[in-house]
């Protein structure tokens, strides 16, 4: 393999011009050697716990594999599988050639992109936009919602086999403790974690049941994402190990959740989620996010923990540090409590959804739109208008019962809550607050207002937005708008006027 790298570094081993001097990156499991335009990946032979690369034919497989899989989201990225043969006259020789010979290597050959563009290099820099996490969660919706699965793929998703994960962490990182977590920490996030799938069985058998487990990215964080042509594009796909890629959609979509709050990124990190939500209507995976976020943490900490063994020692403080954090971000989502619900209230055109958009971003909630709701009821397609049947009284009733009941479970599993809905009818208002009297949650209530000059301007100026209501709607809806009769944890805001999501935060701290 020396002798194929060194090879690979003379620009007249090529086909096409070169930038000198050629660099490569060398990972646990990879050689990629960058030659400007195109990069070039092949398999070390190496034969660990979790992959085996050892022969030519496992490597010529696995690179294949890679390159199906990663043409799922990144096929303007990954190009083709090459052989490489070693002549007697010429020596190593990329590609076809007329010579009968056996391939004595594979590689994948791929478009070179600046490192600067990484996700993990831009969060770095700030570089990182809300429209950019927005659109990588639309893309990860797609992604899962076309991805294989099968009864072979479902299997991966049994309660029995997120034991053994967490048994396998708790005997791996028992020699870490007291260097790079604590005892306490330790101890509480593997009785969270046990307890979690103990309690939640009938749960994880639902997911399989709705075909929720699927063959997935199996590694997807802030180092596996690009900026690529102005888009946000995920690469490097796990194709060496089904237990790794045969998960959870919600599992895959809690690493990068997880990697953007690490680099303490809340905002970045809801916008990307709420985005895959919304573009999947999976808001029921949200029982889940603090387990797999609490076990993404815990395994990226054991593996900065493993690194540490081998590593150089200019790397070592890096990863003590990144370690100690994963570990207590693991901690930290062990500790569950029951979450807050808050209700944005007003017609359309009031800026309800704009104000708890940002509002989700800025404290950590989940952000669920009625308008969202009631299209995934009717089986119609977010970017198209409903037909008159989604908006009559019994679809509308339909469509705030099941509102109230996502907000009902996943706070109780911890999570924050915003609701963006008219809610103008009083006895839906009542039944909300009975059900979180009953369970001890805190509510509260935003009504956003403006004049209805601003309200006939927004909905005239609105595109591209899942809500179909129009200006001609408005005249009916504050009609039939029954008032609030109570002032106890309500905000009036003036949507019109200035610092408006300032207003709403500081309610939101005193609920």
């Amino acid at each position: 393999m020396e002798n194929l790298i060194q090879a690979m570094q003379r620009p007249e081993f090529y086909p096409h011009k070169v930038i000198v001097p050629i660099e490569e990156i060398i990972t646990h499991i990879s050689h990629v050697i960058l030659t400007g335009d195109f990069a070039y990946k092949l398999k070390r032979h190496v034969d660990l716990d979790f992959l085996d690369f050892h022969t030519v034919k496992q490597r010529k497989y696995f690179c294949f594999e890679e390159l199906r899989l990663n043409e799922r989201l990144s096929k303007d990225l990954y190009l083709e599988v090459l052989p490489i043969y070693n002549s007697p006259e010429k020596g190593y020789i990329l590609g076809e050639t007329k010579e009968k010979l056996e391939p004595v290597e594979w590689a994948i050959k791929m478009r070179q992109f600046p490192q600067s563009d990484l996700f993990s290099n831009l969060i770095k820099e700030n570089k990182l936009e809300v429209g950019q996490l927005e659109k990588l969660g639309k893309t990860l919706a797609t992604f899962h919602q076309n991805a294989a699965t099968d009864e072979e793929i479902s299997h991966f998703g049994e309660a029995s086999k997120y034991l053994e994960i967490i048994d396998q962490n708790e005997d791996t990182t028992r020699g870490y403790v007291g260097e790079h977590l604590s005892s306490k920490d330790y101890q509480e996030i593997f009785k969270f974690q046990k307890k979690f799938v103990e309690d939640n069985r009938s749960y994880f058998k639902e997911r399989q049941i709705h075909e929720k487990i699927r063959e997935c990215h199996g590694d997807l964080h802030l180092e596996n994402v690009v900026l690529f042509r102005g888009e946000p594009l995920p690469f490097d796909c796990i194709e060496f190990n089904k237990s790794f890629k045969f998960i959870d959609c919600f599992y895959d979509t809690a690493f990068l959740f997880m990697d953007l709050l690490k680099n303490e990124k809340q905002d970045l990190a809801y916008s990307f989620l709420n985005s895959y939500l919304e573009n999947t209507g999976d808001y029921y995976g949200g029982v889940l996010l603090n387990f797999f976020t609490s076990l993404r943490a815990y395994i990226r900490g054991k593996v900065c923990c493993f690194k540490l063994d081998s590593c150089h020692a200019d790397q070592k403080d890096k990863l003590k540090e990144d370690a100690a954090l994963f570990f207590k971000q693991a901690a930290k989502f062990a500790h569950v409590q029951p979450g807050k619900v808050l209700c944005f209230s007003g017609v359309s055109g009031s800026g309800k959804s704009s104000i708890a958009k940002k509002l989700s971003r800025a404290v950590g909630a989940i952000h669920i739109r009625s308008d969202v709701v009631r299209k995934y009821l009717g089986g119609v397609p977010l970017d198209q208008k409903g037909p008159d049947t989604l908006y009559t009284g019994e679809m509308t009733r339909r469509t705030y019962d099941v509102l109230i009941k996502k907000a009902l479970i996943l706070t109780h599993h911890g999570l924050n809550v915003i609701l963006d809905a008219k809610f103008d009818q009083k006895e839906i208002r009542d039944e909300l607050i009975l059900h979180s009297q009953e369970r001890g949650l805190t509510l509260g209530w935003i009504k956003c207002e403006a004049p209805m000059d601003v309200l006939k301007q927004r909905l005239k100026s609105r595109v591209g937005d899942v809500s179909d209501a129009d200006a001609d709607l408005l005249k009916s809806q504050l009609e039939h708008f029954e008032k609030f009769d109570q002032e106890e944890g309500l905000l009036r805001l003036d949507t019109s006027g200035k610092n408006q999501l300032e207003q709403a935060l500081e309610f939101w701290k005193n609920l």
